[in-house]
């Protein structure tokens, strides 16, 4: 290509730098909202979760409390302190992914563990508190499992 001056050259330099802008600003444009796209899908997999983990909290709880109320207590020493742990450790990963911690996905990895336990222990009673919590501690171990990742230790 012939070029005639320096106002002929400005002018290809300027259409050149005009159209790599816009195709700059495109790709920036798709990679923001591709960004945003992918950040929001992340938030709403960790509300989720975070509500999983917090419905196992709770269930948690109210199985404690009614098994402090059965006939025999003694027989349900195990699954009150399971219980106990259970909604600890699923409040804390909770609070972990709420504040988008280093450590809260690792952390999941633990209360996939206490989850299991805590539903395992419910399973062995017949009380309609204890199959709900085992219930919701299974969905929750489902839900750690499928979004925990390996614990790092650099």
């Amino acid at each position: 290509m012939f070029i005639r001056g320096k106002k002929q050259r400005d002018e290809i330099i300027q259409i050149y730098f005009f159209k790599n802008s816009l195709i700059s600003g495109r790709l920036l444009l798709h990679k923001t909202f591709i960004t945003k796209i992918i950040t929001d899908m992340e938030t709403r997999n960790n509300h989720a979760l975070i509500q999983t983990l917090l419905d196992c909290a709770l269930a948690c709880e109210h199985c404690a409390s009614s098994c402090l109320k059965e006939e025999d207590i003694n027989m349900m020493i195990d699954c009150i302190k399971l219980d106990r742990d259970c909604a600890d450790i699923c409040t804390q990963a909770a609070r972990l992914l709420q504040r988008d911690s280093v450590i809260g996905h690792q952390y999941l990895l633990l209360c996939e563990e206490i989850c299991r336990l805590c539903a395992a222990e419910c399973s062995k009673h017949d009380h309609e508190h204890c199959r709900q919590c085992a219930v919701a501690c299974e969905e929750c171990a489902a839900a750690c499992h499928a979004n925990h990742e390996p614990i790092n230790q650099d």
